[in-house]
């Protein structure tokens, strides 16, 4: 009993080997695997702020640059450049105050000319009124002429000198501007005006065209200035800016601007008829200012007047070169000089006489243009200021 005890004991100890055994038996079932776990998977990234775009500046507006001829719209003051002319002298544009031994005091005006080398521009600008504020403008402290940025030129101030090719007079000597102050007491009732400055420069400035030429003026308004910007050189074909000196040098002799005239005409050259224009304004221009040789040169052009015209002629009044003073000649013979010099006139054959009660001066009239006459003094007697005469219209 107790050997078949031990046997089943035996048998059931052989039991759990045989099981673990036929796992790698051939044929046996593939056991179930389970794969060991992956290292957990890295965590998703923290969320970022998205990054900030730098502040970027607003684009600057671009500078509005004005052409001759437009106008410029201010807060107060609306402004039109009409021209820039380079002269060959500023008509009038010195002026001395002379001083005798007794105190008293007399201006005498002489014409500014530009020593070599330079060259003075007339800048005409043209000004209206759209604010309801009292408002002024002072032109001498307000306006540049930038050449080739960088470059710049003021107006002369009414008491300082300029490079010209005179002589400094002794006394008070100064530039003979015009008023250059705009200025607006009245703003429902300001007028449109039109001032002309006159500035001194290189002559670079006005031969070397390609560069740059801005005229920059400083408009106040309600609370400060804002700065307008010309183009002070024309863009223009080549014979658009011909046409336009022409014009121009036309209109100024016209109206008696004879340097004016004489500068466009030079720099216009053999354009139409230039050549007639420019010996116009240059013997008109030297009989204002009382060259008596200049005009003398040219004495074999013009028109020898006869008794007869003489006679029909005189009656008037007539403007002297010489100091810009008027005489009134009458039909019965006498003058008045406005001296209160006794003076008469008569013809002679195709002689002017001209006497008083201690000269007799006998003159052939020519007619340098019409309106403009030259006497010949054949008495050689000094009448000064009497050679070089227009009448008045």
């Amino acid at each position: 009993m107790k050997k078949l005890t031990a046997l089943l004991l035996v048998a059931l100890m052989l039991l759990p080997a045989t099981a673990c055994g036929g796992a790698n038996e051939p044929g046996a079932p593939a056991a179930s695997v389970t794969e060991a776990p992956q290292e957990a998977a890295e965590a998703p990234a923290e969320p970022t702020e998205a990054p900030t775009p730098e502040p970027t500046e607003e684009p600057t507006p671009e500078e509005v640059i004005y052409q001759i001829g437009e106008t410029a719209k201010g807060e107060l003051f609306n402004v039109r450049l009409d021209a820039v002319v380079f002269l060959r002298a500023v008509e009038n544009g010195r002026a001395t105050t002379i001083y005798n031994q007794s105190g008293a005091s007399s201006d005498k005006v002489y014409d500014a000319v530009p020593m070599d080398g330079y060259t003075v521009a007339a800048v005409v600008l043209t000004f209206s009124y759209n604010g309801k504020q009292r408002s002024e403008l002072n032109l001498r402290s307000a306006l540049v002429l930038d050449y080739d940025d960088g470059y710049t030129f003021s107006p002369i101030p009414w008491n300082e000198s300029m490079p010209t090719t005179q002589d400094q007079y002794s006394g008070y000597y100064r530039f003979n501007h015009d008023d250059l102050q705009v200025v607006v007491s009245d703003p429902l009732s300001f007028q449109e005006t039109t001032k002309i400055v006159y500035i001194f420069m290189n002559d670079v400035v006005r031969t070397e065209t390609e560069k740059s030429l801005l005229l920059k003026l400083d408009l106040p308004t309600a609370d400060g200035t804002e700065q307008i910007v010309f183009n002070a050189r024309e863009d223009q074909t080549e014979e658009e800016r011909k046409e336009e000196l022409y014009e121009d040098a036309v209109d100024y002799l016209s109206r008696g601007k004879f340097t004016y005239a004489i500068s466009c005409l030079e720099e216009l050259g053999d354009y139409k008829d230039s050549a007639a224009l420019y010996t116009e304004a240059s013997l008109k221009y030297s009989m204002i200012r009382d060259k008596r040789d200049e005009v003398e040169e040219h004495i074999s052009d013009f028109r020898k007047m006869d008794g007869s015209q003489i006679s029909e002629l005189f009656p008037g009044t007539w403007k002297l070169s010489q100091g810009g003073n008027s005489w009134d000649f009458f039909a019965d013979g006498t003058i008045d000089d406005h001296w209160g010099n006794a003076r008469k006139w008569k013809v002679d054959g195709d002689k002017l006489i001209l006497s008083t009660d201690k000269t007799t001066d006998r003159f052939t009239v020519y007619e340098v243009y019409s309106g403009w006459y030259f006497l010949q003094d054949e008495s050689q007697t000094d009448w000064h200021g009497i050679q070089l005469m227009f009448k008045e219209q």
